[in-house]
């Protein structure tokens, strides 16, 4: 939900690219060629490329396959688009070009290969060095989570560790095989998330029709600016997204509505604690010489403000951050303010009159 800084990201990942790229630039290089040619072409090519497909029998028979088919050219072009402008993609929808079915199969086959297979392998990463010690796909999660400790999509799961988190597609890869090793394309999100609400839903235009576009992504935009949490009286959740299309398809896919709800348990508790702070500051530092609603109004807004400060410095890194973000907005409003007041007024006076403790409540 808060915008993920993507530079430690790319320097991780971006290898890939680099490796696709050689693929590309290899095929172009051969295609149109014999099958033999080709092979020969192959067992002598000993750049880094050559020695990691030469090392993986099944990555040299899919390059084979691949640049053996007629419409390699337009694959080529059509990866090249979408990763130069990937954005496009989550904002207008851009249509995939349609391959014949054998080159739609070797694709299918080939880029699930990357990321199934290939980036799991140590001859990739010692021939496509990234700086990193021991790289791998699961690395990958755990450098992520480790500098993202909380899901980027709805900012309530931790994924510090990596059997909480999966790397996403945010574009599903059963649609956009091409990008499934795209270092854009890859966000580390909570299984949640993943695999229980996303999954592999189609994000983009099919045939004229649009699924959730345009939308926001985390690695481009700052989510929690599009999204409000509101409260009522009983601190009930409901969320407002300011009727821009983005913010609406990005609730709507993660299904943060619903997924909230149950967060109401977390508001009250946060918010008792905040009671309960400005209680014990009034007594402690109550002076009889400065109206006490004044006072109770000074400590209030001191405490509610310090507290929203406190989570904004921990955006990303602690969960529920925009929601109790909100939450404080929300107890600061002038209205709300008085309600709360007035209840803290009552509560200090039944206190003085009591010996058993206070227990703060909605």
């Amino acid at each position: 939900m808060w915008r993920v800084d993507t530079s430690d990201i790319e320097r991780y990942m971006s290898i890939t690219d680099d490796f696709v790229k050689d693929f590309f630039n290899w095929i172009n290089n051969n295609k149109g060629q014999p099958e033999s040619v080709i092979e020969r072409s192959l067992e002598k090519d000993d750049t880094k490329f050559g020695n990691v497909v030469n090392r993986l029998n099944t990555l040299s028979e899919l390059l084979i396959s691949l640049t053996l088919q007629g419409d390699v050219e337009a694959v080529i072009n059509q990866y090249e688009n979408m990763t130069l402008d990937y954005f496009a993609y989550i904002t207008s929808g851009a249509n995939t070009v349609g391959f014949s079915n054998k080159t739609n199969e070797i694709i299918e086959r080939l880029f699930g290969y990357f990321y199934k297979d290939l980036l799991n392998t140590k001859t990739f990463w010692e021939q496509y060095d990234n700086g990193f010690n021991n790289p791998s796909k699961r690395k990958f999660r755990d450098e992520f989570g480790r500098n993202h400790p909380i899901c980027p999509y709805c900012d309530t799961n931790n994924i510090m560790f990596y059997k909480e988190s999966n790397s996403d597609h945010f574009l599903a890869y059963s649609h956009f095989p091409l990008l499934s090793i795209h270092w854009k394309n890859l966000v580390v999100s909570c299984l949640s998330c993943n695999l229980y609400i996303k999954n592999d839903q189609f994000i983009g235009t099919k045939d004229g029709i649009s699924e959730y576009i345009p939308i926001l992504h985390p690695y481009f935009d700052e989510v929690a600016e599009y999204i409000t949490f509101k409260f009522d009286d009983e601190l009930n959740i409901s969320i407002t997204e300011s009727d821009n299309e983005k913010a609406i398809n990005y609730c709507e896919l993660f299904e943060l509505e619903e997924k909230y709800e149950g967060a109401i348990h977390e508001a009250i508790s946060v918010w008792e604690g905040v009671q309960s702070d400005v209680i014990s500051n009034y007594l402690i530092g109550l002076n009889d010489e400065v109206n006490e609603l004044i006072k109770l109004e000074q400590i209030y807004s001191e405490i509610v403000n310090r507290k929203k400060s406190e989570k904004e410095d921990k955006k990303g890194t602690i969960r529920f951050t925009k929601l109790i973000i909100d939450l404080f907005e929300y107890k600061l409003s002038a209205q709300e303010k008085n309600n709360e007041l007035e209840f803290l007024m009552n509560e200090i006076k039944s206190r003085r009159t009591s010996t058993s403790p206070l227990i703060p409540s909605l």
